[in-house]
């Protein structure tokens, strides 16, 4: 059973604290959420029962800090608010060798480019998770290693 889930925002968004708005209100209230940030977009989530922590270091300077929160909170879940494929190899090297699970999920419209990357990570995600029904199936055909693990998300 899953009860701590952590989600990654490496910028502050208005569409991220929108779906962290959704989160709260679908995810179980048994289930305790982190929401891992940098530290100047803390008090901009503006979540009620979201646990924020908050990280100082720089973009390339993140990996140690989460990888070291999901051990020592052991984390069951990570996931993300941005679509980059950064994002995704960053939440591999954060959890890898680890019990935590990483569900990848990538809102717009993927490019070829972006799926070409999604190929070769496809085999370190748990999860891919996509966020329309037509996105889904055309990440399905050229995912072809892991159609078992592709899920449309509705937001």
């Amino acid at each position: 059973m899953i009860r701590k889930v952590c989600i990654f925002a490496p910028f502050y968004s208005f569409a991220g604290r929108s779906m962290m708005n959704y989160y709260e209100k679908i995810i179980p209230r048994q289930v305790q959420l982190y929401l891992f940030c940098r530290t100047e977009d803390k008090l901009k989530f503006n979540l009620s029962r979201t646990t924020i922590v908050p990280y100082r270091e720089g973009k390339f300077g993140v990996r140690k800090p989460l990888r070291k929160f999901c051990k020592q909170k052991g984390i069951d879940v990570l996931t993300n608010l941005s679509r980059r494929e950064k994002v995704a190899m960053l939440m591999i090297y954060s959890t890898i060798f680890t019990k935590t699970k990483v569900l990848f999920y990538d809102h717009g419209n993927p490019k070829k480019k972006n799926l070409l990357v999604l190929f070769f990570l496809q085999f370190f995600l748990d999860r891919l998770l996509f966020c329309s029904p037509d996105i889904t199936a055309k990440a399905k055909k050229f995912l072809f290693f892991s159609r078992h693990k592709i899920f449309y998300l509705p937001t």
